[in-house]
C-alpha cells in the first residue's frame, strides 16, 4: 500500500511535470508566432487587430463575430495558396530531395575520380586538392544557406564533412602523401567540426556521421603494432563527449550505436587475441568498469539534470548493459582469483547504487524502485565467480528475469517481448555449449562442470524470484512473460538433472571402466558391470524426470501458495512428462534379471525406481487436493497409480523367483484395483472413476480371454479365472448394495 507520504511526494512530482510541460508549451507558442510574422511579413499580409470578447458578451444568445478586413490590399500582390502541402510532400521537398542531391553528388565526384585516375588526367596531389576544393564548395553553399534554408544547409555541410573525411585517408592511405600523426589529427579535427555542426544545426543524424567517422578513425590510420587498449582509451574518451552530448541535446538515438559498438569491440577482442596468460584481464576488467558507469549515468543522466520521467527504451538498455558488464567481468576474470571477480561485481552494484540513492534523494520513487531491483540483479551476478566461460548464461537469465519484473513496474508490454527472446537465446546458447563441450576432451565430475553449475544456479535464481514475485506481485501468473519464464525454469530444472547425469556416466566410465586388460574373462566381466551401470543411469534419468515434476508442483502450491488448477496447457504437460518416465521404468524392468544379479547396481536401480515412484505419487496425491479438478486428469491420476502398482508388482515377481507369474497377478491386480475404484466411486458420488474402473475391469477381462489363456497352464488359468470371477461377483454385490442405500 502507498503510504500517504508516497502519495504527496507522487502528487508533487506530478504537478512539476506538469508545470514544465506548461512552460515547454508557451516556448512553443513563442517560436511558432515568430515563424508566422516571419511568413506574414514575406507574404505582405497586414497585421490584423485582434476584437476582444466583453464578459457580458459570453452571455448573448448570437455573439457577433468581428472579422478584421484588410485596405488596399492588391490582388497581384498577395500569393494564391491552392492547398496545404502535405507532411509527405513537405518531407520530400525539403528533407529528402536535398539527401539524394548529396547522395548523388558524392557518386558523381567519384565515377569523375576514378575516371581521371583510370587516364591519368590529374596527378595524386592534383586528386587530393581537387577532392579538397569539393569539400569546400559544398561548405561555402552551406554557409550561405544557413539561415534560410537550414536542413538544406545541413545535408550540404555533411556532405563536405565526408568528402574531406575521405580524401584527407585517401592522402594517407592510398597515395602516401602525409604521416600517420597528420592524417589522424585531420581526421580527428573534421569529427570534431562534425559534431560542432550536429550541435549548431540541432541534428542528431549529424551527430551520428561524425560518431561514425570518430570510432572507424584509427582502424583507418593503424598500423596494427598498438595494443587495443590504446583504441578503448581513445574510445572511452570519444563516448564521454558523445554522451555528454546525446544528454545536453536529448539525443537518446545517439546512446545506441555508442553502446553497440563498444560490446561490439569488446566481443572482437575477446574472440580474437583475448590472453588469460598475459595482462589482458588486467586491462579489460577497468575498461568494462569504466564503460558500464559511463553508459549507465549516460542513459540516466537526462533524468538526473532535467528530472524528465523514465521511458521505456531507458529500462531496456539499463538491463541490457549490466548483462554485458557482469557478464563480460565473469569472462574476463575467469582465471583471474575469485576475490577479483567479486570486486568488479560489487563496484557494478554500487554503480546502480548510487543511482538508487541519488534518484531517492530526489523523492524519484519510480527510478528508485527500478535502480533497487538493478542493484538486486547486480548482487545476484555475483556466483558468476563460479560460471567460468558460461556466466554470459546466468547473466541473460538473471537480466530476462529483472525485464519480466520491471515491465510490470511500469506496465509496458515489449520488455517482456524482449526478455521472452532473450530467454530463448540463453536456451539455444546452453544446447550450444553443451555440444561443443561434448567434443571437448576434458573430463570432470559433474559438480566441478561449470555448465552444469551455471544452468543449477539459474534455476536458483528463477525460483528465489518466484518466491519474490508472490509476495511483491500477487498476480504475476497472470502475465505471458511469468508464464513463460515458468515452463522454462521446469525445462532447465530437468536439463540440468539430465546433464548432471550424463557427465557422472561419461566421467565414471572413462575413469573406471577404461578396459587395458588383456583377460578375455575380465574384459567380459568390466563389459558387463558397464552395462548395468549405464542401465542403473538410464533409469536414474527417468527418475529425474518425475521428481522435477513432483519439485515443481510442491513448490507452487507449498511455497508460492497457489491452490488453483493447473491451466490445461500445464497439466498435458505434466502428464506427458510423468508418462515419459513410467515408459523409461518400463523399458528398464526388462534388463531387472542382469541387474540383479550384480548387488552394487541393484541397489542404486532399486533407489532409482522407488524415486521415480516417488515423484508420481507426490504429484498425484497434490493434484487431488485441488478444487474443480478436471474429469481427464483424475482417469491419468488413476491409471497412473495402476501403472505404478503394476511395475512395482513385476519387479517384486523378478525379484522373488516367481518369474512369469507375475502375468496372473497383474490381472488379479488389475481386477482388485478396478472393484476397489467402483466402490470408492459410489461412496464418494464420482461417476468419472467409477467409469474408470469398469473400463478397466474390460481391459483386464479382454486381457484374460486373450493373453492369459493362451500362455498359461491349466492350473493358472483355473486360479486366475476362479479368482477374478469372485472379485467381479464381490464387485457386484458392493455396487448393488451402495446404490441401493443412495437411492433409500
Amino acid at each position: 500500500m502507498e503510504s500517504d507520504k508516497d502519495k504527496i511526494i507522487r502528487l508533487e512530482e506530478a504537478y512539476r511535470n506538469l508545470w514544465k510541460e506548461q512552460e515547454e508549451l508557451k516556448l512553443r507558442i513563442k517560436e511558432n508566432y515568430a515563424e508566422f510574422k516571419l511568413l506574414r511579413d514575406q507574404f505582405g499580409v497586414e497585421k490584423a487587430d485582434i476584437t476582444s470578447i466583453e464578459p457580458a458578451a459570453v452571455l448573448e444568445e448570437k455573439p457577433k463575430v468581428v472579422v478584421p478586413v484588410q485596405e488596399s490590399v492588391k490582388p497581384a500582390a498577395t500569393p494564391v495558396i491552392n492547398k496545404e502541402k502535405t507532411s509527405w510532400e513537405q518531407f520530400i521537398g525539403e528533407q529528402l530531395l536535398s539527401k539524394i542531391g548529396i547522395a548523388i553528388v558524392l557518386i558523381g565526384v567519384g565515377i569523375g575520380a576514378k575516371y581521371a585516375i583510370d587516364h591519368n588526367l590529374i596527378g595524386e596531389v592534383g586528386r587530393v586538392f581537387s577532392g579538397f576544393a569539393i569539400a569546400l564548395v559544398l561548405g561555402f553553399f552551406a554557409f550561405y544557406f544557413r539561415e534560410k534554408y537550414r536542413s538544406f544547409s545541413a545535408v550540404l555541410a555533411s556532405g563536405s564533412i565526408a568528402v574531406a573525411y575521405f580524401m584527407t585517408y585517401a592522402a594517407y592511405s592510398f597515395y602516401q602523401l602525409i604521416p600517420t600523426s597528420v592524417a589522424f589529427g585531420g581526421l580527428l579535427v573534421l569529427v570534431l567540426i562534425a559534431v560542432f555542426l550536429a550541435m549548431y544545426y540541432n541534428m542528431a543524424i549529424i551527430a551520428h556521421l561524425g560518431l561514425l567517422g570518430a570510432y572507424i578513425l584509427p582502424p583507418l590510420v593503424s598500423d596494427g603494432s598498438k595494443h587495443i587498449s590504446y583504441y578503448l582509451l581513445y574510445m572511452l574518451i570519444i563516448n564521454i563527449g558523445m554522451l555528454f552530448i546525446s544528454i545536453a541535446r536529448k539525443w537518446p538515438t545517439i546512446q545506441y550505436p555508442i553502446i553497440v559498438w563498444t560490446s561490439f569491440i569488446f566481443l572482437f577482442w575477446f574472440n580474437t587475441d583475448f590472453n588469460y596468460k598475459t595482462s589482458d584481464p588486467s586491462i579489460a576488467a577497468p575498461y568494462l568498469l569504466a564503460f558500464f558507469a559511463l553508459f549507465v549515468f549516460g542513459i540516466v543522466g537526462r533524468n538526473h539534470w532535467k528530472k524528465e520521467t523514465l521511458v521505456g527504451h531507458q529500462l531496456v538498455q539499463l538491463v541490457l548493459v549490466g548483462i554485458c558488464y557482469f557478464g563480460a567481468i565473469g569472462f574476463v576474470l575467469d582465471k583471474s582469483p575469485i576475490w577479483e571477480t567479486i570486486l568488479y561485481n560489487v563496484i557494478g552494484v554500487g554503480v546502480y547504487y548510487l543511482n538508487k540513492v541519488l534518484f531517492e534523494r530526489e523523492n524519484r520513487l519510480d527510478f528508485k524502485r527500478i535502480f533497487q531491483a538493478l542493484s538486486l540483479f547486480g548482487l545476484s551476478n555475483l556466483l558468476t565467480s563460479f560460471c567460468g566461460d558460461y556466466s554470459y548464461i546466468y547473466v541473460m537469465i538473471t537480466g530476462v528475469l529483472l525485464l519480466f519484473w520491471l515491465s510490470k513496474e511500469i506496465e509496458r508490454n515489449l520488455e517482456e517481448v524482449i526478455g521472452i527472446v532473450l530467454l530463448a537465446l540463453a536456451s539455444l546458447s546452453i544446447l550450444i555449449e553443451m555440444v561443443i563441450r561434448s567434443f571437448s576432451k576434458e573430463l570432470l565430475p559433474f559438480y566441478e562442470n561449470e555448465l552444469f553449475i551455471t544452468i543449477g544456479l539459474s534455476v536458483l535464481a528463477m525460483g528465489i524470484t518466484f518466491v519474490m514475485l508472490s509476495k511483491y506481485q500477487v498476480e504475476y501468473y497472470k502475465s505471458v512473460a511469468w508464464k513463460t519464464a515458468g515452463v522454462f525454469t521446469v525445462f532447465f530444472l530437468l536439463f540440468v538433472g539430465f546433464y548432471g547425469i550424463y557427465l557422472n556416466a561419461e566421467y565414471v566410465e572413462t575413469t573406471q571402466f577404461a578396459d587395458n586388460s588383456t583377460d578375455v574373462k575380465e574384459s567380459i566381466l568390466r563389459a558387463e558391470s558397464l552395462s548395468c551401470f549405464n542401465d542403473s543411469l538410464y533409469l536414474w534419468q527417468y527418475a529425474w524426470i518425475s521428481v522435477s515434476v513432483g519439485i515443481s508442483i510442491a513448490f507452487r502450491k507449498w511455497v508460492l501458495r497457489r491452490n488453483e488448477n493447473f491451466s490445461a496447457g500445464l497439466a498435458v504437460l505434466g502428464n506427458i512428462l510423468l508418462g515419459i518416465a513410467l515408459l523409461g521404468m518400463t523399458a528398464s524392468i526388462s534388463n531387472i534379471d542382469r541387474i540383479v544379479a550384480n548387488e552394487t547396481y541393484w541397489n542404486s536401480f532399486n533407489l532409482a525406481h522407488y524415486v521415480l515412484f516417488a515423484g508420481v505419487l507426490v504429484s498425484w496425491l497434490i493434484v487431488r487436493t485441488q478444487q474443480g479438478q478436471e474429469n481427464w486428469t483424475k482417469v491419468t491420476s488413476l491409471l497412473f497409480i495402476l501403472w505404478v502398482l503394476s511395475l512395482e508388482l513385476v519387479q517384486w515377481s523378478f525379484v522373488s523367483g516367481f518369474g512369469a507369474g507375475y502375468k496372473i497377478l497383474l490381472s488379479l491386480l488389475w481386477a482388485s484395483f478396478a472393484i476397489t475404484m467402483i466402490v470408492i466411486g459410489i461412496k464418494k458420488k464420482q461417476a468419472i472413476m467409477r467409469i474408470t474402473a469398469m473400463a478397466i475391469l474390460g481391459g483386464t477381462i479382454v486381457k484374460l480371454f486373450f493373453y492369459d489363456l493362451s500362455t498359461l497352464s491349466t492350473i493358472y488359468k483355473t486360479i486366475v479365472f476362479i479368482a477374478i470371477g469372485g472379485l467381479l461377483l464381490v464387485g457386484a454385490y458392493f455396487y448393488q448394495s451402495l446404490s441401493k442405500q443412495e437411492t433409500e
